[in-house]
């Protein structure tokens, strides 16, 4: 039988030796773009998804680079977000195929009013956001009028104080 390059010698020894190890999916999708945006895309880390069927976040280097040829080095892959991956074909040749995917939709579309206050890093309000339906990695768009975080993005990666932070 013909052995894969598994690149390493030290991963080979660890399957050898039948280490114990994790298997998950790492699904990194890029963004959908504003249709006024020029037609190519950046490449730049926060223009893309990264979601796994991982039970933990898993922190993951693909050696990817933005336009400016400037590693985007580990992203962090949001745990629980991959709930299924269909059966995945491979051949020696080089062809279109398919594959289906099934991902969780939990928090999408939750809109909660609560009271904020921000500093450079981190934004605190008067609800748990845990129980109002938010996880790590997620995604929040800020409406709030005259105020100058009003269309900004956020992302959620980690929470403190009691969820609020």
């Amino acid at each position: 039988m013909t052995t894969r390059n598994l690149g390493t010698t030290a991963l080979k020894n660890s399957l050898i030796a039948n280490e114990e190890y994790g298997f998950f999916h790492l699904v990194k999708f890029e963004k959908p773009k504003d249709v006024t945006a020029p037609g190519f895309s950046s490449g730049k880390a926060a223009n893309y998804a990264y979601i796994t069927d991982s039970s933990i976040n898993i922190e993951f280097n693909d050696g990817s680079k933005d336009s400016k040829d400037v590693a985007n080095g580990p992203q962090t892959y949001i745990a629980n977000k991959l709930l299924s991956v269909g059966t995945i074909n491979e051949t020696t040749d080089a062809k279109a195929s398919n594959m289906t995917v099934t991902m969780s939709g939990t928090a999408l579309g939750t809109i909660v009013q609560t009271n904020a206050a921000f500093t450079t890093s981190s934004m605190t309000t008067t609800t748990d956001l845990v129980d109002a339906g938010f996880q790590e990695g997620d995604v929040l768009l800020l409406e709030s009028t005259g105020n100058t975080n009003n269309n900004k993005y956020i992302r959620i990666d980690t929470f403190t104080n009691g969820n609020q932070t």
